[in-house]
């Protein structure tokens, strides 16, 4: 059990590992970019947008949707 969870650990932070690689000169070019602003979670959220894909996206927006869906449910209770 222990080296399954470990090479579990493993298999997620070199998955990681390549993912900020990855986005990695999209960080540096939104920080010129912005350079003027307060960085921090602005820099994250746009780097966020530029590495989003039409299909994340999408179930970012039905995600949102279900949560409306039961906010309303719970007031209506």
């Amino acid at each position: 059990m222990w080296r399954k969870r470990r090479l579990r650990l493993a298999e997620a932070a070199a998955y990681h590992r390549g993912l900020k690689s990855t986005i990695k000169p999209y960080q540096e070019t939104v920080e010129a970019a912005l350079v003027h602003l307060d960085t921090g979670k602005q820099i994250k959220r746009v780097v966020d947008a530029i590495s989003a894909t039409p299909e994340g996206t999408v179930q970012e927006i039905r995600n949102l949707e279900e949560d409306e869906a039961m906010t309303l449910n719970e007031d209506r209770s």
